[in-house]
């Protein structure tokens, strides 16, 4: 049975000028990833420091463990998917339109689609959008409809596949997620298409074939960062044509020959022992500005404690995506096969990347390999944010809005300007 939407239904009004809804779809089926039931549960509240550091050291040696032994091919679970039923929950932003609307000058409609990194959710995007939408008013390009996409553990994904997440992870799901929709649920006619229902209806066998094929009959420029940036690039190197344009900001993405398990190792501990419950949406706040989230943009971080957390059964309120759980994300293969199709990616396909500082790098190699692994003449741009570190769409809003406007500036340009 299809389920019904996790969260309260919001404002449709949330970005000014478009109409927000949000839609469920079955997701990729099987999974690439094996049934592998969490060991562990949420820890007590009233748990002892020794008691939380022995639980911490314990949980991230497991995870390690069972992480090595899959990507090696050892586990017993390394060839056997789940055949559970997962479910993907996008938002869908359509623009309002109106008698009064002209768009002279303008070459056609582009569609954004936000990918969000790892531990994120669907709403992050929306300070950013707002800020880029507002450039847009005098622009080059008309952003036609944006959708953004929960992935399977977080946000509201995260709340309908709860009981199904386990402590391995297969990132290719991702990808498969990401490709499945494009494929199977993207609707053909664009905001021409009108209200769409809550389960969004699969299109027919003739129009995926045609977009296996030839591609969508849109323009579609993927947003996306960190983790999320290793998708895009696979979903384009297996089905040329879905994707217009890629808009990566700081992705995480190895080459072969790097050795991230130290790395990997520290994050997961790091994850482990972050907090993921509080008594109230209030008290999360106050916590989270006093903590490493204080250098988040203040719209951003009250967007993540209004949709990254969700009521708690015991009380208060905790992540969708609960801390151990994401712990048991990080992994290495998906990053080093995005790093190997860069180079194979069409020539003419653009693509740009934000990334911050030498001394702000979360991925070394992005800054200084990254955007120059394709061929000589490529459609590849690269800019520097200064101040934001990793999650630069997090602390740093504007400034990844304007690189996206002046991306999509440069895409679509045209000889005549709009008039008023």
């Amino acid at each position: 049975m299809a389920p019904a939407l996790p969260s309260p239904v919001r404002d449709p009004s949330t970005i000014p000028g478009f109409e927000l809804t949000t839609h469920i779809l079955p997701a990729a089926y099987p999974r690439c990833s094996p049934d592998t039931p969490l060991p562990w549960a949420s820890p007590p509240p009233n748990e002892s420091r020794e008691a939380r550091k022995l639980r911490v050291t314990r949980m991230t040696k497991e995870v390690m463990d069972a992480k090595e032994m899959y990507e090696r091919g050892c586990s017993e679970k390394a060839n056997v998917g789940s055949e559970d039923v997962h479910w993907t929950v996008v938002n869908r932003y359509a623009r309002r339109t109106t008698g009064g609307e002209k768009w002279t000058g303008r070459r056609g409609g582009v569609t954004l689609f936000c990918v969000h990194p790892l531990g994120q959710h669907k709403e992050t995007y929306e300070p950013m959008l707002r800020h880029l939408l507002e450039r847009a008013k005098y622009s080059l390009y008309h952003v036609e409809e944006i959708w953004s996409i929960d992935f399977a553990q977080h946000g509201d994904s995260g709340l309908l596949n709860a009981s199904k997440m386990g402590v391995i992870y297969d990132h290719m799901d991702s990808v498969r997620d990401l490709a499945n929709f494009f494929l199977h649920y993207l609707p053909e006619g664009g905001t021409e298409t009108g209200s769409l229902p809550t389960h969004l209806a699969r299109v027919t066998p003739n129009v995926t074939r045609r977009r296996e094929e030839g591609g969508l009959r849109r323009r579609v420029v993927a947003v996306a960062h960190s983790q999320g940036a290793a998708y895009i690039p696979l979903v384009a190197y297996h089905y040329p044509g879905l994707i217009s344009g890629m808009f990566m900001v700081d992705p995480v993405l190895y080459a072969p020959d790097a050795d991230k398990t130290a790395r990997r190792s520290a994050f997961t501990k790091n994850l482990i022992s972050q907090r993921d419950r509080w008594p109230s949406r209030e008290a999360a706040y106050d916590a989270l500005k006093k903590s490493a989230w204080g250098a988040w943009d203040d719209e951003v971080l009250r967007v993540y404690v209004e949709h990254a957390l969700t009521e708690n059964h015991l009380g208060g309120v905790t992540l969708k995506c609960p801390a151990f759980l994401g712990a048991a994300l990080h992994e290495n293969l998906i990053s080093r096969e995005a790093w190997m199709a860069i180079p194979a990616l069409e020539p003419s396909l653009p693509m740009h990347w934000v990334l911050p500082t030498p001394e702000e790098s979360f991925i070394p190699e992005s800054l200084v390999e990254g955007p120059w692994r394709r061929p000589r003449g490529a459609a590849s741009s690269c800019s520097i944010v200064a101040g934001g570190g990793h999650l630069i769409v997090q602390t740093k809003p504007q400034e990844v809005a304007r690189e996206l406007h002046g991306f999509l500036n440069a895409l679509y340009p045209s000889k005549h300007r709009a008039r008023l």
